[in-house]
């Protein structure tokens, strides 16, 4: 597990807990989900956990890339998997206070364009506390599946979700989400 995206990794897919992403992305949950500090959330109980799907690219070095809370009060301690693999286990209680955190977990080689993220607490407690999912790709060109922006009129988001214009025509160059599609400008 690591802290930031690998480098030269491309984001595949993107997942927040609400609206259209919950049937598109086969959330299932057996917790709940709501906002916070203009952000949405999701979380699960005990093993059932959550579930949700997420593309990925067949034959590149995939990730999973979590973006958490780090200020709840109840204790959380899960497991993260990819199908039946097993990337890791977080415990968060006031990890860092008034504050998200990223974390970052190598997805088993498939040769499939989709994988099933599975969190599950053995100990009965709360899991997630999600507020965005990403897999992210590595090839040899670093960049996969880009276009380029055109001048509708779009909200438009940097790759952590955040709104950074109301339309594209004054973006500095980058790579930003537009309509549910990545693009390059």
């Amino acid at each position: 597990m690591q802290a930031e995206a690998p480098q030269g990794a491309s984001v595949v897919d993107w997942f927040l807990p609400e609206g259209t992403f919950l049937t598109s992305h086969n959330w299932m949950s057996n917790g709940d989900t709501g906002s916070a500090r203009n952000r949405y959330w999701g979380d699960g109980r005990g093993t059932e956990g959550l579930r949700f799907d997420m593309k990925c690219t067949p034959g590149a070095e995939n990730y999973l890339m979590l973006l958490f809370w780090g200020d709840e009060s109840d204790l959380r301690e899960f497991d993260i998997y990819a199908g039946a693999t097993k990337l890791g286990s977080q415990r968060l209680l006031h990890n860092l206070p008034g504050r998200n955190f990223f974390r970052c977990y190598p997805l088993p080689a498939t040769n499939n364009n989709m994988v099933t993220i599975h969190l599950s607490s053995p100990t009965g407690t709360k899991v997630g506390g999600i507020f965005y999912a990403y897999t992210l790709a590595r090839t040899t060109s670093g960049v996969k599946h880009v276009r380029f922006a055109n001048e509708e009129k779009n909200p438009v988001y940097n790759l952590s979700g955040q709104l950074v214009a109301e339309d594209n025509e004054a973006l500095q160059r980058g790579i930003y989400i537009v309509g549910k599609e990545k693009v390059l400008r």
